[in-house]
This record gives C-alpha cells, sequence and structure tokens, in this order.
C-alpha cells in the first residue's frame, strides 16, 4: 500500500528519474502479482507517465507486465 502511493507521489510530482522510478515501482510490481485493483492501477499509470518521457523504458515494462500476467493465467494449466 505504501508503494503503490510512493510511485503515485513520484509520478505527481514528474519524477523522471528511471532509476528511482524502477525502484519504487519494481516494488509495487513484486507485491501485486496475481492481484488487482489499486496497485495494479498506479503501475499501470506509472507506464503510462513513462511513456511521455521514455517511450522505449516503457514498452519494456509493459511487455514485463504482460508476460507476467501470461505466466499467471498459465501457471494452474502447468500443474
Amino acid at each position: 500500500k505504501q508503494t503503490a502511493k510512493e510511485l503515485d507521489d513520484a509520478i505527481k510530482n514528474n519524477i523522471q528519474d528511471i532509476e528511482t522510478l524502477d525502484y519504487i515501482a519494481d516494488r509495487l510490481f513484486d507485491t501485486m502479482l496475481g492481484l488487482s485493483g489499486k496497485g495494479e492501477c498506479i503501475y499501470l499509470k506509472f507506464i503510462k507517465y513513462l511513456e511521455t518521457f521514455d517511450p522505449i523504458a516503457a514498452q519494456r515494462r509493459k511487455d514485463d507486465y504482460e508476460d507476467s500476467l501470461e505466466y499467471i493465467l498459465l501457471m494452474p494449466l502447468l500443474v
């Protein structure tokens, strides 16, 4: 919950240091896998924000996010 707020605050404050944003976003991403809700919404907002100043980095994170969702959906089939 705190991590989602940190990322949302960083976006609102127009932070564009990718290392700082990644540090916060990675912590959020690690805790939200398999979940939906506010954390996921903030992470998607982060990707959209990142597109405004680094579209390549944004696409990488979007691909990682989508790959993780695919894995979560397919995991029960692999067991």
